[in-house]
């Protein structure tokens, strides 16, 4: 959808473009108060993850909170999703104020047009604050990103430390016309971050 209205953007009037995105938003607004209507977890508003929460990635059962985190973004590409999954889940106590553990357990199920496979992983906290949430595998030499603004990553960098967001961009922008053996993976469903495609995750 931001795509259509960019490219009318391109091809029409100023004048069509700033109400075009001025609609966009105020329907994404709209939405989003609908969808907050459905979440009875209000802890979690306000929080690093309360977009994740939106999403629906993130479940209240009861005294713990359950992560389920697909990755069908493999590789940059037009945003369609592949045709298979890495599937990421874990839990953490569900209190207030919000708290990430130093460690936790991280299970990894990978499906779709693949051999489908399971395998499990402790993660260390590297990072929280209330901008991100960053976590680190030493075993598979790869971080788990949260940021407040939606974004989600898991990226098997295979590095031997722990790499920071800031470093993960710069990464980035250095290889991008290098191309990258091993992106970053990413989630159609908070990539697109569209409300309307949240109502199905309630």
């Amino acid at each position: 959808m931001r795509i259509l209205v960019f490219l009318l953007c391109v091809l029409g009037t100023n004048c069509f473009c700033q109400s075009s995105v001025e609609s966009f938003e105020m329907r994404q607004d709209s939405l989003r108060s609908e969808l907050l209507k459905f979440k009875n977890d209000t802890l979690l508003f306000g929080t690093v993850i309360e977009e994740h929460y939106i999403g629906g990635l993130v479940k209240n059962e009861g005294d713990q909170l359950k992560f389920v985190l697909p990755f069908d973004l493999h590789a940059p590409d037009c945003g369609a999703p592949d045709c298979y999954t890495t599937e990421l889940t874990f839990q953490i106590s569900n209190e207030y104020p919000l708290k990430f553990p130093n460690q936790i357990e991280v299970k990894i199920y990978e499906y779709g047009c693949v051999k489908n496979q399971e395998w499990s992983s402790g993660f260390s906290l590297a990072k929280f604050d209330k901008k991100q949430v960053n976590y680190y595998s030493a075993d598979l030499r790869s971080n788990l990103y949260f940021t407040k603004d939606g974004r989600l990553l898991y990226f098997p960098h295979n590095e031997s430390k722990s790499l920071s967001l800031k470093e993960l961009e710069e990464w980035l922008f250095k290889n991008e016309s290098d191309g990258l053996e091993i992106p970053p993976y990413e989630s159609t469903l908070m990539k697109s971050f569209e409300y309307m495609n949240f109502f199905g995750k309630r």
